[in-house]
């Protein structure tokens, strides 16, 4: 599965029958929840990662890495792949802990700093 919901509640009818349609409606507006796009080159690099770690053409910074579809295997890629171009100690554990590029970019942010982060990303453009 692409995505498992946990709900606290379903709708349900007077005789307490789960209310299909009502429930359809309901996990469509969650399922389709708007994607949040990157806004700093962090976020850029890092949506750049994954995507290409999971094939895949959108992801928000929001999305969670292991509930799209990814595994062990990818996050050894991706955490391989920040190490090629930072300075920092990088596992696959990391991206567990770190499963959104917002968490990921908070992390390094923190473990490095905003300003070297931008000189190492500022380094890529010039490559």
């Amino acid at each position: 599965p692409r995505k498992i919901l946990f709900l606290d509640d379903v709708p349900k009818g007077p005789s307490g029958k789960i209310q299909r349609r009502a429930l359809t409606d309901y996990l469509t507006d969650m399922l389709n929840a708007p994607t949040v796009i990157a806004s700093d080159p962090i976020h850029n690099f890092l949506l750049d990662v994954f995507q290409k770690v999971l094939k895949l053409n959108q992801l928000g910074i929001e999305d969670n890495f292991f509930v799209v579809g990814g595994d062990s295997l990818q996050a050894t890629q991706i955490a391989n792949r920040i190490q090629e171009i930072f300075p920092c100690t990088m596992d696959a554990v990391t991206i567990f802990e770190h499963p959104t590029v917002r968490d990921l970019t908070q992390h390094l942010t923190t473990k490095m700093g905003s300003q070297n982060i931008s000189r190492y990303l500022e380094s890529l453009s010039h490559d």
